[in-house]
């Protein structure tokens, strides 16, 4: 049969979205068929290992607005940097030839 209308199957069932019918006939259909009973293990395996792995808590940087104030922040010392790189380059462009 077409494997991705296996694969198809074998989430619904897995997901437990199957009627007891279909469910049944699967199951049927599983007993005789190795190949498709061995990809059965591995999505269950693939899920299993994927709901074991724990995402790391992001650590809260945020602060609330009203306690940051703004004239606080000091830009102005890269500006300066800033500036000064542009003018050293601008000199270096014009002059070095």
């Amino acid at each position: 049969m077409n494997p991705q209308f296996d694969h198809k199957f074998l989430e619904q069932y897995l997901a437990g979205k199957m009627s007891p019918v279909e469910k049944m006939a699967f199951e049927a259909r599983l007993a005789g068929d190795n190949v498709l009973r061995a990809e059965l293990e591995a999505m269950k395996r693939m899920q299993s290992s994927s709901s074991e792995v724990q995402r790391p808590e992001i650590a809260a940087t945020s602060y609330p607005v009203d306690e940051i104030d703004e004239n606080s922040r000091t830009y102005w010392p890269y500006l300066v940097i800033a500036f000064l790189s542009f003018v050293a380059l601008v000199y270096i462009a014009l002059f070095r030839l």
